[in-house]
């Protein structure tokens, strides 16, 4: 875990800094970046900006940025836009809460980063942006008119690999949940053939409690714009050779994203999401990753809050910094906002005066 408040030098050389716009030719070295970088996040890669942009569709376009010292790559800034009926709507990033901001290797490429953001956020026909932080590391944030908080939950993890020293890190009731799971014969095995089961599940569970399911686009356009084992896994839980949970991961550079669980309401009792996380967790550890990312929780999330603590996960606040171009837009209802720009953050629904 760092916490260093400043970028760490990694990669690039002296000489002034220099922004461009995103070119599929930056691709091998934006990733080399982010995966040599020890804040380096799934989220600033080239293939989770392809899934984005497959997922969101054609209203969406690409406004990336990227510093340049001395002929190499220095800072990344992830941004897309979405063309709504009341005006461009910015964000870094869109998508359930992804992280954006910027991941430079030195103060000046972040300032130069953060400043060319501010630019492109008070652009005419801009609306609003919003800008989603690094979750874990406190870094410069750009000047805003609505702030929005979560929390940031992740787990340091081990350097040994086995069960045992995962377990090690957590509460007493994880560890009663993983016997529980052993015992009445759940299994665990990782494929790439379960996301029609993991989408399936998802969605019940979703609808289960009123929240929204991941497009169908999110489980097509995924293995398409995203390597298995190398950006992506799955794990399926299995009771009876039947499946009845999974669990989706992302993986970049140090840390790996917890990113879908997926159960069969009426197989919770076996408690299958225990024996799906000491597993990958444990397989994390042995392949390298140094932090388990639980991603941002709202603060209202009291259950979820509690159920990733006892995992072993530390915490910190983090606040989205949203800029309101356009006022009138807190007249507008939270369904309208949604289905005018799907995927994308806009204000926080508590300041509408609309209905929802």
């Amino acid at each position: 875990m760092m916490s260093s408040s400043s970028p760490v030098a990694c990669v690039a050389g002296g000489g002034p800094v220099s922004i461009g716009a995103y070119s599929a030719n930056d691709e091998h070295a934006l990733r080399a970046f982010v995966d040599a970088h020890p804040d380096g996040l799934v989220y600033y890669t080239p293939q989770y900006r392809r899934l984005l942009l497959a997922v969101l569709g054609p209203e969406c376009h690409c406004l990336y940025r990227i510093a340049r010292r001395g002929g190499e790559v220095s800072g990344i800034l992830p941004l897309l836009a979405f063309d709504a009926p009341f005006g461009r709507v910015l964000n870094s990033l869109p998508f359930f809460g992804s992280n954006g901001g910027v991941l430079a290797s030195d103060i000046e490429s972040e300032a130069a980063l953060l400043a060319e953001y501010e630019k492109l956020a008070h652009a005419p026909g801009i609306a609003g942006a919003t800008w989603v932080p690094h979750p874990f590391v406190q870094k410069a944030v750009p000047d805003c008119d609505v702030e929005d908080e979560r929390i940031a939950q992740w787990t340091v993890l081990p350097n040994a690999s086995d069960r045992d020293a995962i377990l090690g890190l957590v509460e007493s009731s994880a560890r009663r949940n993983v016997a529980k799971a052993s015992r009445v014969g759940v299994s665990v095995h990782e494929t790439e053939a379960g996301l029609p089961f993991l989408e399936e599940v998802h969605r019940a569970n979703m609808a289960a409690i009123g929240g929204r399911s991941k497009p169908h686009a999110f489980f097509e356009e995924l293995p398409r714009t995203m390597q298995f084992g190398r950006d992506w896994t799955l794990y399926i839980a299995t009771l009876e050779e039947r499946p009845i949970a999974g669990l989706l991961l992302f993986m970049a550079a140090g840390t790996v994203e917890y990113v879908m669980p997926a159960i069969i309401e009426s197989e919770r009792e076996a408690q299958p999401t225990a024996a799906l996380l000491v597993t990958a967790m444990s397989d994390a550890a042995r392949r390298g990753f140094k932090i388990w990312n639980w991603g941002g929780t709202w603060l209202s999330q009291d259950k979820v809050h509690r159920f990733k603590r006892k995992w072993g996960a530390q915490e910190r606040r983090y606040r989205y910094a949203v800029t309101l171009n356009d006022r009138s837009l807190l007249n507008e209802t939270a369904a309208r906002l949604s289905g005018s720009c799907p995927g994308f953050y806009v204000v926080p629904y508590g300041m509408l005066s609309g209905h929802s």
